[in-house]
């Protein structure tokens, strides 16, 4: 695939009015950004034909209104971000865009997509500030990315970042923030329990039950019960 519009009538292709339905089950309704019935699994199989797709093409993907096309688009971006043949050319020009254009990539999957390896990727050897800028954003899908970015640096047993934003976003209010937040610590306490469990007492009085109860899921039952209690 060489440019937007084949990959958008790739897509259209594949639609079917049952997979249509399957995603209105369990996605409200959105008159802005609606699903034409593609499977996932073939958006993704989709993607991996257009890894080389240029900046202006994948932003005339995160144009459009479609929700499988700029999952399309996401997917590209994270899927070519992380092949180890990549230069650093592309993943400065992934890294861009993305931040760029933040204001497409505007729901909590497609952050998912892309944000753990164009964003965290992008920073493993490089100044981290922009994450703390990020977690100031009062757009949420911004916030979400400074955490679901910190997963490229958890692989590597980089734990700081984590908890710093941990401390700045552990009151966030909105849930898809605080569900990307427990996922976070979730992860990082496979790497240290300690420093897990010593966050999640000093928080655990004050901190969405959301983010918690995801970030002690990997506990044994005594001890979720026991921090849980703390209030």
């Amino acid at each position: 695939m060489t440019d937007a519009a084949e990959l958008i009538a790739a897509l259209e292709g594949m639609a079917t009015d049952d997979e249509r339905r399957k995603y209105e089950r369990y996605f409200a309704p959105d008159p802005d950004a609606p699903f034409i019935g593609v499977r996932m699994g073939a958006v993704f199989e989709l993607a991996k034909t257009a890894l080389d797709l240029p900046p202006d093409q994948l932003e005339a993907l995160l144009e459009q209104p479609t929700h499988e096309v700029r999952s399309l688009a996401c997917s590209i971006m994270g899927k070519s971000a992380a092949h180890k043949k990549t230069g650093e050319e592309r993943r400065a020009e992934l890294y861009e865009l993305y931040l760029r254009r933040h204001d497409r990539i505007d729901q909590w999957d497609l952050v998912d997509l892309a944000a753990r390896d164009v964003v965290g990727g992008y920073l493993l050897e490089r100044d981290r500030s922009p994450l703390a800028r990020l977690a100031a954003s009062g757009f949420w899908p911004e916030r979400r990315t400074a955490l679901i970015a910190t997963f490229a640096f958890i692989r590597r047993g980089e734990l700081d970042d984590v908890y710093t934003l941990a401390e700045t976003l552990v009151d966030d209010r909105e849930p898809l923030v605080q569900k990307a937040l427990g996922w976070v610590l979730r992860t990082s306490g496979d790497v240290d329990r300690d420093r897990l469990t010593e966050f999640v007492e000093r928080h655990a009085a004050t901190m969405p039950r959301v983010a918690l109860r995801a970030a002690i899921e990997h506990y044994d039952a005594p001890d979720r019960a026991r921090i849980l209690a703390i209030r």
